[in-house]
């Protein structure tokens, strides 16, 4: 989907960072570390986004140093949880 709906419509990025972003998506659910720091920066993001649903950030999930400060994690929480998951929102 990354390369034939959002690569030229939405984003135009190089192949190299194209490759990034598809490593990025198709391994983030893995928990793995072992990645460029643009790859853990995403993997990070989404991990500390998590307050959406329910479930606060794991630092021993979290790939960067600057993801597991707590003051950063917190930050992420709390806002995350201003976008959250509402059954309402389907209503």
């Amino acid at each position: 989907m990354i390369q034939e709906e959002i690569q030229g419509n939405f984003i135009n990025l190089p192949e190299d960072e194209i490759n990034l972003l598809l490593l990025a998506v198709h391994t983030h659910t893995y928990g793995h570390c072992n990645a460029s720091l643009t790859v853990q920066t995403c993997w990070d993001a989404d991990r500390l986004d998590l307050g959406r649903t329910g479930i606060h950030p794991d630092p021993h999930r979290l790939c960067t140093d600057h993801a597991r400060q707590p003051e950063i994690m917190q930050w992420a929480y709390q806002r995350s949880l201003s976008h959250s998951f509402q059954e309402k929102d389907f209503d």
